[in-house]
């Protein structure tokens, strides 16, 4: 069973950021045993803005040795910030859940069904099948397990998998209108290749996705399906990019407006290899960021995407953008609210509202006791400005909340912040950097009157 508990908001202002974020912890869930059910597989899917976060969990009964499955949604409102939303007996549930604009897809086997595969949808609190194993797909063949990766705009992109959690083909499902379009699947043939075995594969909000595949031989493919049918080569094996040559590929494609974000691992000539980050974009193909492993990326707006990654000295949840920027949020390595992270796992749904969130699955408080998972919601300045809402007073709600309008009440905010020196709100540059200084702009941990004056040129500014 999960139990909940709802928290307070945490502000802070990175020393090495240029633009603050603040990071607000929505939920702690611990898992407990319950009536004899023993949890198995809690899973947590936050929807990127944070609005919803949907818990998966999969217990048996110790008596029965019965799989139970159910699906929760929290909510950020303290008055109805926990709701267990469907409850199946007797079914085994797998913990892939993906959210879009509030309906939430997943995966489970109905055993009460006869052991049966199928893709499921939560809408409205009514959950629903879409699709059965054994039905006949697009293309030739039947499902066998329909497993939802990702979603933009209405268009959930799903595996199809085979015994022993081989992937068999990728397919694309319309919200809107009920229809599957088929990226493709093993034994396809694609720009003269034959899929033997997939990566994951991303989609944007008008349904084009871009997957990647390897042959028997080892060879592999990084392509667009297009939404008419058609596909359309990004990378091989063997492609020169940078200065080096192409061995394989990871991590989620992602759709920026720039470009197609996506993993490489490349060849220098002498036999090394490194993972490193591109970008495509119509004038080719480039590196955004060498060294860099990412892992479960999600679009935050145009330009930026977040990710659960690796560099060469530190991991954890970063927020990467199209101008090889790249901001840690969350480090692994260091203690989270004062506890130490085990796993991070970053929203899977794709929206354009300069939110992300994750959870962080933390080692207990007290030895012997289970772990605690807790949901975080972050929310990234995009004009520093812009600070509290006009016509909110202390203690509204909506006070040192931005709401993209710079007026006096912005003004009086930071004043306020800075007489009492609050760094979290005030530290807005380094002492004695002028403009043109690399640390002009970079907060230092010291309020001082290089600040405000830092602020009130920015205020005279305004919002873009």
């Amino acid at each position: 069973m999960l139990r909940h508990a709802v928290l307070g908001t945490l502000f802070v202002t990175p020393i090495a950021l240029a633009q603050p974020f603040q990071i607000e912890k929505l939920y702690q869930i611990e898992v407990e045993v319950l009536s004899g059910r023993t949890p198995i597989f809690p899973g947590f899917y936050p929807a990127a803005d944070g609005s919803d976060v949907f818990a998966y969990e999969l217990a048996v009964d110790e008596v029965t040795l019965d799989w139970h499955t159910t699906l929760f949604r929290f909510t950020p409102a303290p008055e109805v910030f926990h709701e267990e939303l469907w409850l199946a007996d007797s079914v085994l549930g797998h913990g892939q859940v993906v959210v879009d604009d509030g309906i939430a897809v997943f995966e489970h086997n109905r055993l009460s069904a006869g052991d049966l595969w199928a893709l499921w949808k939560l809408e409205s609190g009514v959950a629903s099948p879409l699709l059965n194993e054994g039905e006949a797909r697009p293309g030739g063949g039947q499902y066998t397990r329909p497993s939802p990766q990702a979603c933009s705009g209405g268009h959930v992109l799903f595996a199809d998998f085979l015994p022993g959690s081989v992937y068999d083909g990728y397919f694309l499902y319309d919200l809107a209108t009920d229809a599957v379009r088929r990226v493709a699947a093993v034994g396809d043939v694609i720009e003269t290749m034959t899929v033997n075995q997939f990566g994951i594969a991303g989609v944007d909000s008008d349904g084009r996705a871009a997957a990647f595949f390897c042959d028997a031989g080892g060879d592999c493919l990084l392509f667009y399906s297009n939404t008419d049918g058609t596909t359309e080569p990004i990378a091989r094996t063997g492609d020169s990019i940078d200065g080096g040559q192409v061995v394989s590929f990871f991590g989620r494609p992602i759709f920026l407006d720039d470009g197609l974000v996506f993993g490489a691992t490349v060849d220098d000539g002498s036999g090394t290899t490194t993972r490193n980050t591109y970008i495509r974009t119509a004038l080719g193909i480039e590196m955004l960021l060498p060294g860099v492993l990412y892992l479960d990326a999600c679009r935050i707006d145009g330009s930026r995407f977040s990710a659960n990654a690796f560099t060469p000295t530190n991991s954890g949840v970063f927020i990467i953008g199209s101008d090889a920027s790249m901001t840690l949020v969350a480090d692994r390595n260091d203690p989270l609210d004062g506890t130490p992270v085990q796993v991070f796992t970053t929203a899977g749904d794709s929206a354009d509202q300069g939110v992300i969130s994750f959870y962080a699955q933390q080692s207990a408080v007290t030895p012997g006791d289970p772990p605690r998972y807790v949901i975080y919601r972050v929310a990234l300045a995009t004009c520093r400005a812009d600070l509290t809402t006009t016509n909110a007073p202390v203690g509204d709600p909506n006070y040192g909340v931005p709401d993209g309008v710079v007026s006096a009440v912005d003004l009086q905010y930071y004043v306020n912040a800075w007489v009492v020196a609050d760094a979290s709100i005030a530290d807005m540059t380094t002492t004695n950097a002028p403009i043109g200084d690399p640390n002009y702009g970079v907060p230092d941990g010291v309020v001082s009157a290089a600040d405000i004056q830092f602020y009130v040129n920015l205020w005279i500014a305004g919002c873009p």
